[in-house]
């Protein structure tokens, strides 16, 4: 399984009204030992945590390495993906909306979307 943590497994509210005039969609590289260690805290055993590399936000090649093995990790088959936002899918962005219901067969079985009222891809519009 691939989690998005923050706002779903883990409450950063704290931390988003401290970097409230900042631009926080993905936990930078520089913060995952702090991850790590929030983990351990709330004993949530985990395999890898992935986080963002430089200032690219897309999370499609850190799913692509946890397939593919690269990411410290055997390959691995993703079972399902949680997250609070359409961008913790692969592939996928906002322009689902307009696809036919097709496009959605994978909600509710692979993908579990959970609630994030603090920030997402739907902030902007």
């Amino acid at each position: 399984m691939i989690l998005d943590a923050d706002e779903t497994v883990l409450d950063n509210s704290p931390y988003e009204l401290e970097r409230a005039t900042l631009d926080v969609p993905n936990r930078a590289d520089a913060q995952c030992d702090d991850t790590r260690a929030n983990f351990r805290a709330l004993g949530i055993a985990v395999d890898a945590v992935l986080c963002q590399q430089g200032k690219e936000s897309d999370k499609n090649p850190r799913f692509e390495a946890v397939q593919r093995g690269t990411a410290g990790l055997p390959p691995l088959r993703v079972l399902m993906w949680v997250g609070d936002n359409i961008q913790d899918f692969p592939r996928l962005s906002r322009s689902i909306r307009g696809a036919p219901d097709s496009a959605f067969a994978a909600f509710g079985d692979h993908y579990i979307v959970l609630p994030n009222p603090m920030y997402g891809s739907w902030e902007k519009p």
